[in-house]
């Protein structure tokens, strides 16, 4: 595959803005076959965008269309069939794309440009999330990225704060009826199986689930060895006790078991595995509290132990 700043999928072909012709280039693979970017009819090829609308920020998958978005405009792509039927189409002139905070939002596709916040669901860009927008207009920008995960749209980016212009990560709902506003040093952000994730201050975080301030935890976590005190032996159970909630993995080479621990009190866990090795992973994915010294509880034939 060669070369890329941005990519996309559709109509069964794999396309790949490079740094070509100034930035304006978009590589398209064969049909069917998106390792095979010889050109020929009927297989690979390139298109140029030379007009006035600058590099090629971002491209994206939206309603059954291709959309390339401009460093100042967005573009239609509509390539059924041969390549000689392909079609383009400029849907509208917008002020400088930031090109990694483009990301479809359900019904829509939402970015940040120099003039502040937009969304685009065919035709013409619309303001989104004026409140949140205005903190960001003509702020000037170092590396903004976005995502869309869990049905907000998550956007690290330089915004205007109560001391001052800083780094920020904002959370908006899908539609910007609403969201919240974290200042921080946060230098990555990225969507994984339905989450947000972001980097702050070097260290992977989430957003909290449910924070009324749209706060951000750390996740912490512990991981480490422990083996049966004589030989190998069946982990009956763990017991814990907790005041605030983890997730916890105890894995042996026989299997894997994981449990969710609920804030408060004694709680015990099945494990039933059985091994000579085992490790156990301890994860604060929320707000962190005190957990105790977990406690196993081995099997040797008919003896019992704890420890």
């Amino acid at each position: 595959v060669p070369a890329f700043s941005c990519a996309g999928y559709a109509y069964e072909r794999l396309w790949l803005a490079t740094g070509e012709s100034g930035g304006i280039r978009v590589r398209f693979s064969s049909f069917e076959n998106w390792r095979d970017f010889a050109e020929e009819r009927g297989g690979g090829g390139w298109i140029d965008f030379p007009d006035g609308k600058g590099r090629i920020a971002a491209i994206a998958w939206f309603e059954n269309a291709l959309y390339v978005f401009r460093e100042r405009g967005i573009q239609r792509l509509d390539a059924r069939g041969d390549e000689r039927t392909f079609a383009l189409r400029d849907e509208c002139a917008c002020a400088r794309v930031y090109g990694q905070t483009v990301a479809v939002c359900g019904g829509r596709i939402v970015f940040l440009a120099e003039d502040g916040l937009h969304s685009f669901r065919g035709g013409g860009a619309e303001a989104f999330a004026e409140g949140f927008s205005r903190r960001l207009c003509g702020v000037p920008q170092m590396q903004p990225r976005a995502c869309y995960a869990g049905g907000r749209y998550y956007l690290q980016a330089d915004a205007r704060l109560p001391g001052g212009t800083g780094r920020a990560l904002f959370s908006l709902e899908e539609d910007g009826s609403a969201g919240h506003c974290l200042p921080g040093a946060f230098s990555w952000l990225g969507g994984y199986e339905g989450g947000a994730f972001a980097v702050y201050e070097g260290r992977l975080c989430s957003p909290e689930e449910g924070a009324a301030a749209g706060g951000l935890c750390r996740r912490r976590v512990w991981e480490g060895a422990f083996v049966p005190p004589s030989g190998g032996a069946q982990l009956r159970r763990l017991r814990v006790d907790a005041d605030a909630g983890y997730r916890l993995r105890v894995a042996c080479a026989r299997g894997t078991r994981a449990f969710t621990v609920r804030k408060g009190g004694q709680q015990s866990f099945p494990v039933a595995l059985t091994g000579s090795a085992f490790r156990l992973r301890i994860e604060a994915p929320g707000g962190c509290g005190r957990l105790r010294a977990p406690e196993a509880v081995w099997t040797y034939e008919e003896a019992e132990y704890d420890e």
